[in-house]
């Protein structure tokens, strides 16, 4: 089967913050591979690289609009506590930041964190106290933020009042919140988000430019969620992170004169020409906000990368059967990670990786060689029953589950060498399932060449081509029991086309 990789990867307008979440589908064959691209391994940033590629195994590419329909999202109520502090860096100029912190944090455990940033306006502490819901679940998310727009002297807030600091001093003061955060709790570092609301979103998408292009070695985030607006558009100093936008389909007139539903589709559809996949998600009947269902669908992006995964089942959706990995101790946790994106490869490697590493005392490194037992023993077990079920498939002339084959391929490629797998052949039901001499296969390859070409004509400026082929695709809904996930992303990507 033919593979690609996919390149993954005004004062009106400022008022507004200048200017998916995706579900994993029931994939048939190859799955997806929405990148960024190749780096050399010199490269600055490897480590963002490649955790950036396994994170867009698990969201791309986008079918729907992503998040709980029914989300309540509650608030932690009494069992965390909300306070505020001061930014004492040089140059603050008097910013007080806000946390939201569980009550009681279990032993050992890391949490993940979320950094928020205001609208114009608005108050951090609404803004940090209305995730507050991050903090339920199984991945319990703690939230922090800062009020970086200057408030009136009764300490209430004003629309377009004046910054505290300029953008870079704004990002200084917030490096030293996060640091501060990371030094007083014990958050998990592979897992810090950062995002913000109307005004907030160009903060926090600068913030994360700012980073990348100061040192990638020591960049901080993992995703970048924007509520209700754009984020910056400087291709040269995004980083490799996945982008995440939330807008209102009511947005249409803010302050009387601005389409941010526009706004954000015009930005989204930019990323996709520089090939940066993106996830878009208008939310019905919403006006300038950020509601449950925003909430939920940050959450997702939280859970899907380094979490435990969707923390509710979507409707129609089948998604991968859950591993059976849990584990308090965060290199485990990253191990996790790399399994649940099928990078059973990497998974060795970086297990290979922590027990070499001299520098880490034997009981530190320990639970990852603990791991690696359990996932041997699953790793077995599993590609016996994952080739029996392709089999059951295709005798059935039916087309195989897209997740039964990824993990298969993934899991062979990583234990090919094992003494256990000599005389083995688990591939042999796979090549079978991608042969063109298997209907199903033949027309999935079809399906999928023309949802790569639609993106490389985006990539080079051919968008009325673009347009046509994911037009074309999207009419394919239907075939194979609709089990092929490239048209719905192709039905989906037209929702929101710009010119």
């Amino acid at each position: 089967m033919l593979k690609r990789l996919i390149f993954a990867w005004p004062l009106t307008l400022l008022l507004l913050a200048l200017p998916a979440l995706t579900r994993a589908e029931d994939a048939p064959a190859d799955p997806p591979q929405e990148t960024p691209p190749e780096q050399p391994e010199t490269k600055p940033g490897r480590r963002t690289y490649d955790r950036a590629a396994r994170d867009w195994t698990l969201l791309s590419p986008q079918t729907c609009l992503g998040g709980d329909p029914d989300a309540k999202m509650p608030g932690p109520g009494k069992t965390a506590t909300f306070s505020e502090f001061k930014v004492e860096c040089e140059g603050a100029n008097g910013i007080v930041a806000y946390k939201y912190v569980l009550n009681t944090l279990a032993p050992g455990k890391k949490y993940p964190l979320m950094f928020t940033f205001h609208g114009n306006g608005e108050s951090g502490k609404g803004n940090v106290s209305n995730l507050g819901p991050l903090m339920m679940g199984a991945d319990p998310c703690l939230v922090c933020g800062m009020q970086y727009q200057q408030l009136e002297a009764d300490g209430k807030t004003k629309f377009n009042n004046p910054r505290n600091c300029d953008m870079d001093g704004t990002c200084a003061a917030a490096r030293w919140v996060l640091e501060k955060m990371i030094k007083d709790y014990p958050i998990d570092t592979e897992r810090v988000f950062v995002g913000g609301f109307s005004m907030g979103t160009l903060y926090s998408s600068y913030w994360t430019a700012y980073e990348w292009s100061k040192d990638p070695e020591t960049f901080p985030f993992r995703g970048l969620i924007l509520f209700s607006s754009p984020g910056v558009h400087d291709r040269e100093k995004l980083p490799p992170i996945p982008v995440v936008c939330t807008v209102g389909s009511e947005e249409v007139a803010v302050l009387g004169t601005v389409n941010v539903v526009e706004n954000v589709r015009s930005y989204c559809n930019l990323l996709n020409t520089w090939g940066i996949p993106n996830t878009y998600h208008e939310i019905p009947k919403m006006g300038h906000g950020v509601n449950a269902r925003c909430i939920c669908i940050a959450r997702d992006l939280i859970n899907q990368c380094g979490g435990p995964g969707l923390q509710w089942k979507p409707a129609g959706v089948v998604l991968p059967d859950p591993l059976p990995f849990k584990s308090d101790d965060a290199g485990v946790r990253e191990l996790i990670g790399f399994c649940a994106a099928d990078d059973w490869v990497g998974a060795r490697k970086r297990i290979a990786e922590i027990w070499e590493n001299k520098k880490l005392k034997t009981k530190e490194r320990q639970p990852a060689k603990d791991f690696e037992k359990e996932m041997d023993k699953f790793a077995k077990s599993e590609i016996s029953r994952l080739e029996k079920e392709i089999d059951k498939a295709i005798k059935a002339k039916e087309f195989p589950k897209g997740w039964h084959v990824a993990r298969l391929k993934a899991l062979v490629e990583a234990y090919k060498d094992e003494t256990w797998m000599k005389g083995k052949d688990p591939l042999a039901i796979v090549r079978k399932a991608e042969s063109d001499e298997f209907p199903p296969c033949a027309r999935e390859n079809e399906r999928r060449e023309l949802w790569l070409d639609a993106l490389d004509c985006e990539k080079t400026d051919k968008r009325a081509d673009a347009r046509k082929l994911y037009e074309d695709l999207a009419k394919r809904k239907a075939e194979d029991n609709g089990a092929s996930l490239w048209p719905k992303a192709a039905e989906y990507r037209l929702t929101w086309w710009t010119k």
